[in-house]
């Protein structure tokens, strides 16, 4: 693969006809020293250290030719999505700042974006649900024209997805789709890409069951969810998000009920404060006891203040009902 930029570019890229009568600076002095590292480290095939060189350059010293050099260092190193991207950039520098490109780079440039449009994978992606945030290789997508791109952003936090359905160029290889939505287990997919293909990718999220944790200031105490038995607290139970109603019981103690909501992937902490029972008097033993006491004792009191008295026999008689006789 043969990269136009080392040599012709060295004395271009710090120069134009706006600058040129300018006093030279610190800044200037440093990036062209920069610039001149990066093609060194560029003919040495050190790309990574090129590309460091010309981008603290650029910053440095803003040209055309300097972003025409990054976007060789994206090219050779595989980076074909970013590479397109700034050869783009460094045509559209050249034309709004008068830091014009030899004609020999910019027809280069045009026929490496052409070249790397046909390098580009394409891939068609399903994704459900449509507000997940996806992710390729640890950064966002970028809009490019109808469709989206991958390669091109930073890595960092992930956006929303474009939708139900759309297509991403990215650079042929190995690439990491993560998918992402609160509720829903997360999905990370590696895919292989021929340059130039084009395939199409589905990425379905599943619903996160809730977990429902029970414990009650009684251990022990027996619990139903949706009047099934689930066993003594505490304990942790997987369901699917809705609403369920919970009773927590233990001998002795006022049972405690409630309806406990959870959502996909949410964790719900219930805790049952059961009270000790307070018995009615009507039921407790003691006092029916104690009434039957009572009444038993009403009832000989009745007896004995109702029953009348024998009649007296007379004093000369006998218990018989026969007499003697006064003599």
């Amino acid at each position: 693969m043969r990269y136009v930029w080392i040599g012709v570019l060295c004395g271009l890229a710090l120069t134009s006809p706006a600058r040129a009568a300018d006093p030279e600076d610190a800044n200037v002095t440093e990036a062209r020293a920069l610039y001149e590292k990066g093609s060194v480290l560029g003919q040495q095939s050190r790309w990574a250290d090129a590309l460091a060189a010309f981008e603290r350059s650029f910053k440095l010293r803003p040209h055309a030719a300097t972003i025409y050099n990054v976007a060789q260092c994206f090219r050779a190193t595989g980076q074909y999505a970013r590479a397109r991207a700034t050869f783009t950039e460094a045509l559209r520098w050249s034309s709004d700042h008068g830091d014009e490109l030899p004609e020999s780079l910019v027809v280069a440039s045009k026929g490496h974006i052409a070249e790397i449009e046909r390098l580009l994978s394409r891939v068609d992606i399903t994704l459900a649900p449509v507000d997940a945030t996806l992710a390729v290789d640890g950064a966002p997508l970028v809009a490019d024209g109808p469709g989206w791109v991958a390669g091109v952003a930073p890595p960092g936090v992930p956006a929303k997805a474009p939708g139900e359905r759309f297509t991403v160029a990215l650079d042929p290889g190995t690439r990491v789709f993560t998918v992402a939505r609160k509720g829903f287990q997360d999905v990370v997919v590696r895919e292989t890409f021929a340059p130039g293909a084009q395939t199409k990718l589905s990425l379905q999220l599943d619903r996160l069951p809730a977990l429902l944790h029970i414990s009650a200031n009684r251990p022990g105490a027996l619990a139903t969810v949706n009047d099934v038995d689930v066993g003594p607290v505490p304990l942790t139970l997987r369901r699917s998000a809705g609403t369920y109603r919970v009773r927590v019981s233990a001998n002795g103690f006022v049972a405690y009920e409630t309806e406990a909501t959870v959502r996909a992937g949410e964790e719900l902490d219930l805790r049952a404060a059961l009270e000790i029972e307070k018995t009615p008097l009507t039921k407790q033993w003691w006092f029916w006891a104690a009434t039957g006491a009572v009444v038993t004792g009403v009832a000989v009191t009745t007896y004995a203040v109702t029953r009348p008295d024998p009649e007296r026999q007379a004093l000369n008689g006998g218990g018989l009902g026969w007499t003697v006789p006064v003599r």
